[in-house]
């Protein structure tokens, strides 16, 4: 997949480019607005990775530039954490030379309507959200990746069948019914599951001797979540995890 990097910091970029060459990608760096201007000009690409320090572009000029991308582009926009809070209204004018632009919220979200942006991925972020959300953006046919589901912070790998949370470098170590379990969870979207639906899904049907093994895989995979940092939540024989 071709990318550009319209990533001002040239640590960062470093470790992007380090980060996507070595899933595979062809990366192309942009420090510069005149940069990404010149890069869309000249080549196509399946994902725009830009930051949101990119020096000397007025949000008109941002919505202008990313409205002439190849409408199979995606664009995912890397956000500082001052970005939830902003209340700082659109610049109608191009900012001064050098001067840092930062979109507000309700502009970013105004963008993704429209399908300007698609993703929105606040800084600092892990290796592992990173490519779920690459995934998730790029998968094959414009659908979601078969290999990573991502879901808040927690980041499964289907192939390999684990689960990293956070900026965790290290998977969370689950045993293969804790890793089934939770996958079941993640995957029903916040809806509560019945113990015995879990049961079925882990254990396969007609395997209701297993009960006391799906209790014991419950106990042990909501202590490790919650070690992690996740919850599951529980209400009577129902269970979710939002």
């Amino acid at each position: 997949m071709r990318i550009l990097l319209a990533v001002p910091n040239a640590t960062m970029a470093r470790v992007l480019e380090r980060t996507l060459d070595g899933e595979g990608h062809e990366v192309a760096v942009s420090p510069t607005h005149d940069d990404v201007r010149k890069a869309i000009q000249a080549h196509p690409f399946d994902l725009v990775i830009l930051d949101d320090e990119l020096r000397g572009l007025s949000s008109t000029e941002l919505t202008s530039m990313l409205q002439r991308l190849d409408g199979h582009t995606k664009v995912l926009y890397l956000t500082t954490p001052s970005f939830r809070k902003s209340e700082q209204p659109e610049e109608k004018t191009p900012a001064a030379p050098g001067a840092r632009w930062t979109a507000s919220e309700a502009l970013v979200t105004q963008m993704a309507r429209r399908h300007d942006i698609h993703a929105v991925l606040p800084k600092p972020f892990s290796k592992a959200q990173l490519l779920s959300h690459i995934a998730l953006l790029c998968g094959a046919d414009g659908q979601r990746s078969s290999t990573l589901i991502s879901h808040g912070n927690l980041t499964l790998n289907l192939a390999k069948r684990q689960a990293f949370y956070g900026d965790g470098k290290d998977p969370i170590p689950l045993s293969p019914r804790e890793y089934a379990t939770l996958e079941t969870l993640i995957r029903a979207n916040g809806r509560f599951l019945s113990f015995d639906e879990l049961l079925e899904s882990v254990f396969g049907r007609g395997v209701f001797e297993q009960r006391d093994a799906m209790e014991s895989t419950m106990y042990h995979l909501t202590r490790k979540l919650r070690r992690a940092g996740m919850f599951i939540t529980q209400r009577g024989d129902m269970y979710r995890i939002l």
